[in-house]
Formats: C-alpha cells, structure tokens, sequence
C-alpha cells in the first residue's frame, strides 16, 4: 500500500465510495493512537464542508507533497491548477482542501512509517476492556500489558503480553492469532482463553474456556495443544510445559466474579482466593491443607469468603495490613 493510498481512501469516504477493505484500513490507522483519531475527525469536517462539485483528481500534486513532507520541509498548499467545470467557488475552502492534502499526505507518511512505536494498551489498578480492529475483544486484567504487533491485522494478528488477559478472539480464516508471552507463545483460530503471568508466581498458565489453542515452548520447542475446559502450565525455573489434567473451576473468576469450591482442598482454595482477590493467605495449621471444601460465592468481598472458611473449619482470622491474613487453629469440617 502506497503513501498515496491513504489519501485516496479518505477521499472515497467523502464520496461515499468506501470499500469493506478501505473502512478497515481507516478504522486500523484511526486505531494507532489519539492524534491519529484527532486529524481524521478535523478532516473529514473539512472535507464536509467543501461546496458539491467534481474534483479534478490531479487538482494537486500529492506526490510533490509528499516530498516535501518527508523532506520536513514545512506544508504549503501545491499550486498545479487544472481549469475545474465550476466557475465560482469558495476560495477559502479550495484553500483548505489544498492543505487538507498535503496535511493527509503527512498523516500517511506517519502512519505508515510508524513501526517503531507499537500500539500498547497498559493497566493499572483497574481492569479495561479492549477491541481490537479485527473484531477481538480482550480484558486485561490490572497491572497488565498487551503490545499488538506493527502489522496488526494484516497478514499477521500478533501480540505481547505482560501480565493477565482473557481473550475472545474473532475466527479469520488463513490468519493466526498469535500471543507471545514470557517464555510462551499461544496461537489459536478462534476461541476464549485466559493467559495468566502473575510476576510473583514461578508458573505461568493458559486455560482455555472454548475452542482449541496450541502452546509453544520458545526456548524447548515443547508444544501442548489445549481443548475446552483444558490449561497449561510452564515452569519459569525448570522451563518445563506440562499440559495439567485438574479441572481449573476458577480460573477465569476475575472476569464472572465469582468462584467455586467442589470438594477441594482447603490449600487449592485458599490459592484460588489469593489470585482472586490479590491477597495473601497464611496457614498456619497445615494440617487443614488437605482437608475437603464445598462452597459457591458470587461477587463476594475477601471478607465474606474468609468467614466461611472460619465457620467451616473453625479457624481464627488475622489481619495482617491490607492485604494479608493468617488463618491459625482449627479443624476439618464434618
């Protein structure tokens, strides 16, 4: 696709001219960042202002602008008049329309050299949900980064990821959709699946909720395909990718708020509920940590769900700042 490209398309939109192909590439480009979405809203107001007439295509030299543009010379409007068929016009806004062109010539020009600055979407202390130009949706969960590739949406549906995401990925044929993170690459076709790289935690997991992915061990080549209801996890230390066979009840409880205890461990529990909340769980009776669990909560506060544990199996909370328990004492329920 030529610089001039970009010029053309958003001369057709005005037109009403656009194609399913060009309203993509204006929706990709509008995409890349805020100024991007500022300078095509400015221009199509100007652009919809201009009086109906037929323009001369070659009214003006776009490449000559583009020249200059990349010559960082400073943007004039191109005088190579053709005689037009109007014989009266608004010469302000013939004025504008030259400046429009070589004001889009330099929108190309960054758009399309833009490689070195990634589109990168970041959280903080709220999760933020994103669509992406390919129709995709994705949560990002706090403290998380997902970088999309220079070319997104091509050829190619690339990414990185820091941190936690589910994804619901839109089906294109003869187009991966491809999630590099950590050590780790995720490629499906279309399907929901949760990626979790917690920094603090060794392991490193994907659950699938539906469809089929493959993962891909970078530095040993291992490859695990995943089905419905099936997760993996790769050990940071060991480098090992194992497909686990335990059913992963909570594994996207950060996206339904709510979690589901079927006949558990009391230590699987309290791991579920440290991940859910972003707590930290001490017990101190290890005794309980086998002992079985059974209890289903929806939008409950970390509160609640630790009174239960107290009720079930008569232990004593303590609170220990913010974040941070200890559980002492008790035993297994009946």
């Amino acid at each position: 696709m030529t610089e001039n490209r970009v010029i053309e398309i958003l001369m057709k939109e005005a037109s009403g001219e656009l194609s399913h192909e060009e309203q993509r590439i204006l929706v990709d480009f509008e995409a890349k960042s805020a100024e991007n979405s500022a300078f095509l809203a400015e221009n199509r107001s100007i652009l919809n202002a201009l009086p109906t007439f037929e323009m001369d295509e070659s009214l003006f030299d776009a490449d000559t602008a583009l020249t200059k543009v990349k010559a960082k010379l400073k943007p004039t409007p191109i005088h190579k008049f053709k005689k037009v068929r109007s014989t009266t016009f608004n010469l302000q806004k013939w004025a504008a329309a030259a400046i429009l062109l070589v004001g889009m010539a330099t929108a190309a020009y960054l758009f399309l050299d833009a490689t070195s600055t990634p589109q990168s979407f970041a959280t903080g202390d709220q999760t933020k949900t994103i669509q992406l130009s390919d129709g995709s949706e994705v949560v990002l969960n706090k403290n998380s980064t997902l970088t999309l590739n220079d070319a997104f949406g091509e050829n190619l549906r690339d990414m990185h990821l820091e941190g936690e995401a589910y994804f619901k990925v839109m089906h294109r044929d003869n187009q991966p959709f491809t999630v590099k993170v950590g050590e780790l690459e995720v490629e499906v076709l279309g399907t929901e699946f949760n990626i979790n790289n917690n920094p603090s935690s060794d392991k490193l997991t994907v659950f699938v909720n539906e469809g089929k992915v493959k993962v891909s061990a970078l530095n040993t080549g291992t490859k695990v395909i995943l089905n419905a209801n099936e997760s993996s996890e790769y050990h940071k230390q060991s480098k090992g990718l194992y497909k686990d066979n335990t059913v992963k009840t909570n594994a996207i409880s950060w996206i339904n708020d709510k979690l589901r205890f079927e006949d558990v461990d009391l230590a699987e529990a309290i791991t579920d509920i440290e991940q859910h909340f972003d707590i930290k769980i001490e017990l101190l009776n290890k005794s309980l940590s086998t002992c079985k669990y059974t209890s289903i909560f929806n939008a409950a506060k970390a509160d609640d769900v630790l009174e239960t544990l107290s009720a079930v199996f008569d232990v004593q909370i303590l609170k220990q700042g913010e974040m941070t328990y200890q559980l002492s004492g008790g035993a297994c329920g009946e």
